[in-house]
């Protein structure tokens, strides 16, 4: 159902959040006589043209012309609507919101999704809870300890166990009073069965802290590897991504985002002290992944696995990136291995080095196209190869990056 606020309610909001604290979040400012300065985060900015003003509480930047208010910002900075910005801020704040209900439109999810983020709230704190039991959790306990997961990270992330009775958690809800519609509406139940059985269960939270989603591993073989919840009011896994949370404040600082698939390789890798990393969930990246990191990052690195299902994945991200006007760079760890395990076995500094070392688009492209032609493969793939690489060209002059051209030196003779 949509909604809206009164005017009231927002200038509340509007007080309860000082601009420069939260712009303060999303980049770096620095004093300059009675505003704050710093680095445009809507343009490619290369010396400080965004100013803050606190005594009129607002933003502008004298180069690309963006500017307004603190709702403004969450707004272009997040791509928010204005009630989605001030309900963001009011979170921020601690501010329950009184809402004008208006006419719900056609096709919306028939659940309150402040309803779905406390009963996800209430399931990650059980699951949480379930791991650190006695016996029940003991071998999910004991596979956190193989994968070298600390104590202190499993407490960080709020992972969890969902034990293997199949009705456990709904029957904690019963007790609790909490709906089964709502519980089937967040995805933690199917029928009357738990959604999650016998699995390690990683909560995905969103940027502000609020509970989306679950992953969840399997601990007996049973089912697939890893599943997700469902697609929700609040959840969807192709415009969500692990870790964002805790990373957007080091992505914001480096300009970098280092992008992974799994839980554990991004949770090893903050273990490690490498703080700007996120995960896909476990799926393919995404344009909507693209899009949420463009908010935060200038740069994107996707470190891949060095399989031909990795690389092929890399080389769609790449497309993916190129279209969306966001640099990306990609990197790969030794075939066998994923970036947790690279981690563990080499440390923080080889980790660092790797995404220090990856190749921009075009030597990737250009590495992936002579890399078909010499195997000497059929006309029509070598004509692809080159189609492919030309393309990724073609898509790069469009968007006036003509500077890669000069870094490609082709063959003569």
């Amino acid at each position: 159902m949509a909604v809206s606020f009164d005017s009231s309610v927002i200038l509340q909001v509007q007080q309860a959040n000082d601009i420069i604290d939260v712009v303060g979040e999303h980049l770096s400012l620095v004093k300059k006589g009675r505003d704050s300065v710093g680095l445009c985060p809507f343009h490619d900015d290369h010396r400080p043209s965004f100013s803050v003003s606190p005594t009129k509480q607002i933003f502008k930047c004298f180069a690309c012309g963006a500017g307004g208010n603190v709702f403004t910002f969450m707004q272009m900075r997040e791509n928010l609507t204005f009630p989605q910005a001030v309900e963001r801020l009011a979170s921020r704040a601690g501010i329950k919101l009184q809402l004008k209900h208006e006419p719900p439109r056609e096709n919306q999810f028939d659940v309150d999704p402040n309803e779905l983020a406390r009963v996800n709230a209430w399931a990650s704190k059980y699951f949480h809870k379930t791991l650190f039991e006695g016996e029940q959790g003991a071998n999910a306990r004991q596979y956190l300890e193989s994968r070298k997961i600390s104590i202190e990270s499993a407490k960080q992330w709020q992972i969890g166990l969902a034990p293997a009775g199949g009705e456990d958690l709904l029957q904690k809800a019963i007790i609790s009073k909490i709906p089964q519609k709502l519980l089937a509406s967040a995805g933690l139940i199917a029928g009357s069965s738990d959604k999650f059985v016998n699995r390690l269960v990683f909560t995905i939270t969103d940027v502000t802290g609020r509970v989306i989603a679950f992953g969840a591993r399997t601990l007996d073989g049973q089912g697939a590897k890893y599943i997700n919840s469902p697609t929700t009011a609040l959840f969807d896994k192709s415009n969500s991504l692990f870790g964002l949370e805790q990373a957007r404040h080091q992505i914001v600082a480096t300009g970098t985002a280092v992008v992974v698939e799994g839980y554990t390789d991004c949770i090893m890798a903050h273990q490690f002290g490498c703080k700007n990393v996120v995960a896909t969930l476990g799926t393919s990246f995404t344009a909507g992944h693209a899009r949420i990191l463009k908010r935060y990052a200038k740069k994107i690195v996707l470190i891949f696995d060095s399989d031909t299902a990795g690389i092929e994945a890399a080389n769609r991200a790449l497309e993916i990136c190129l279209a969306q006007r966001i640099d990306i760079k990609v990197a790969s760890v030794p075939a066998g291995k994923d970036p947790c395990d690279f981690i563990l076995a080499q440390g923080r500094e080889p980790f660092e080095l790797l995404i220090e070392n990856a190749q921009d688009v075009f030597e990737f492209k250009w590495k992936r196209m002579t890399e078909t032609l010499s195997r000497g493969d059929s006309l029509v793939e070598n004509k692809a190869a080159i189609e492919e690489f030309l393309q990724s060209v073609a898509v790069a002059i469009g968007r006036e990056r003509c500077r890669y051209w000069t870094r490609v030196s082709l063959p003569t003779g």
